[in-house]
């Protein structure tokens, strides 16, 4: 499972950040489709947003030429 191993990976590089994986939040959306789940992103995304008052959101620049990686720019 794709989606799975992009997920470990990500609790891996965070934790080498000093990130613990409690503080993660994921969505669990289908790898390589988030152009079909535009809603439930934004959504996903604005709940979190509101439930966790971050002071800085970092997201994938608005260049980025992958869909999946510019869906969350688009999203916020």
């Amino acid at each position: 499972d794709l989606g799975e191993l992009r997920r470990l990976e990500s609790v891996a590089a965070m934790a080498l950040l000093g990130v613990p994986e409690q503080n993660l939040h994921f969505l669990a959306l289908p790898e390589a489709a988030l152009s079909q789940h535009f809603e439930y992103l934004a959504r996903g995304l604005q709940e979190r947003i509101a439930a966790l008052q971050p002071d800085c959101i970092l997201v994938p620049s608005r260049y980025d030429r992958h869909p999946d990686h510019h869906r969350p720019w688009r999203a916020g």
